[in-house]
């Protein structure tokens, strides 16, 4: 496998866990904010939160594929694929918290991926 194919495996797989991360984060904060009355159910809902623990770990997931990246990969490659992850977050928040996308949002993601596609040369 060359050295481009692996930097882009990665930083799929690194983009992806963060992006499922972010979504999982707004989903929990979104269910903390709505049911909190009182200061012991506001901290319950955070201790309890599943959305909030199942996003740290993915978060975490996607930092321990982020330090191997660095250790492996040059820092002008893999930072800017990381904007990959902009169209998993995208794509998520479509499906799973039924956000509209327009299309400029849509240019811009392309844009940045073009951008990407340019750096992964």
């Amino acid at each position: 496998m060359s050295e481009t194919v692996k930097i882009i495996v990665f930083s799929i797989f690194q983009s992806a866990f963060l992006a499922v991360a972010q979504l999982l984060l707004k989903m929990g904060f979104d269910r903390v904010t709505a049911h909190a009355s009182a200061t012991w159910s506001y901290l319950k809902l955070y201790v309890f939160n599943w959305h909030l623990w199942v996003a740290a770990f993915s978060y975490s997931i996607g930092m321990g594929l982020w330090f191997y990246m660095l250790k492996k990969f040059p820092l002008n490659v893999v930072y800017p694929l990381t904007s990959i992850s902009y169209i998993f977050t995208a794509i998520l928040g479509i499906a799973f918290l039924h956000e509209q996308m327009n299309v400029y949002s849509w240019l811009g993601i392309g844009l940045i991926m073009a951008g990407v596609a340019f750096i992964a040369q």
